[in-house]
């Protein structure tokens, strides 16, 4: 992806883990059941990170919709870089399953990256080889 020629290390190093990090909370959850609510990984400024996370209840909606939920009011002023991840079904640039990380930086661009998955009852199986990204659209740092 070109924007990562363009971003300084410390937005690539944080995508990297929150993109990380991401995928491995949703693939323990994933390992457990069929599907999983949207979360929230943040790093705040200071370095210091959390998982934020919402009752099935609240989880559905659009991506904006939720993400809002999982904001907090401060958070543009405290936040160096956010994760939110969806569980999400798509046509392309792949078929089927996919864990949606939105990832956004206070000093980068937007980036969405689409993660294929398979599951079944025995087995699940992430794909980072065939991951897909692109340029998104900045929701808190708009």
């Amino acid at each position: 992806m070109d924007w990562r020629t363009q971003a300084p290390p410390q937005v690539r190093d944080d995508y990297d883990m929150l993109l990380r990090d991401g995928v491995d909370a949703a693939a323990k959850i994933l390992a457990e059941s069929d599907s999983f609510a949207p979360f929230m990984l943040v790093i705040e400024r200071t370095g210091r990170k959390s998982f934020r996370e919402l009752a099935q209840a609240r989880a559905n909606g659009s991506e904006q919709t939720v993400t809002g939920a999982l904001e907090i009011g401060t958070d543009r002023g405290i936040l160096r870089a956010r994760a939110t991840v969806f569980d999400v079904t798509v046509s392309a640039p792949f078929t089927g399953s996919a864990i949606k990380a939105v990832l956004e930086h206070r000093d980068g661009p937007a980036v969405d990256v689409l993660v294929p998955y398979t599951a079944t009852p025995d087995d699940l199986r992430i794909d980072f080889n065939a991951a897909d990204g692109a340029v998104g659209t900045p929701q808190l740092w708009a």
